[in-house]
């Protein structure tokens, strides 16, 4: 397979790949067999030339290359954001006064018998 262009270009946090493909001759001419490629092999390359990116927004694009009108397409990726890092704060934690459960009743208590002298 001999791609003829691979074009990358970044728009608007997207990246754009067109590809075009060698036109297929016939078996008997060139030998060369049908190829068909799709968002799934464009992926591959973009990673095999270290290109980062993420999901695909065009996924059923494909390229035929046994006809002229379809032998060039493009692909729209979304490009991936490093995330910031977000500061850690610790929250200082206070100690909270013991909740007491409340008397329903007031205990009632007999007075201490007094020692009596004899």
């Amino acid at each position: 397979m001999k791609i003829e262009l691979f074009e990358t270009s970044v728009k608007d946090n997207k990246l754009f790949v067109k590809v075009k493909i060698e036109a297929y001759k016939g078996i008997n001419v060139d030998g060369k067999p049908r190829i068909t490629l799709t968002s799934e092999d464009i992926s591959k390359m973009l990673k095999e030339k270290k290109i980062k990116h993420g999901k695909c927004f065009t996924p059923n694009n494909k390229i035929y290359n046994w006809r002229h009108v379809t032998r060039e397409n493009e692909w729209i990726f979304k490009i991936p954001v490093d995330k910031p890092v977000k500061k850690v704060t610790l929250k200082k934690e206070t100690a909270k006064p013991k909740t007491t459960r409340r008397r329903r009743s007031r205990k009632t208590t007999t007075p201490a018998p007094t020692p009596t002298e004899e």
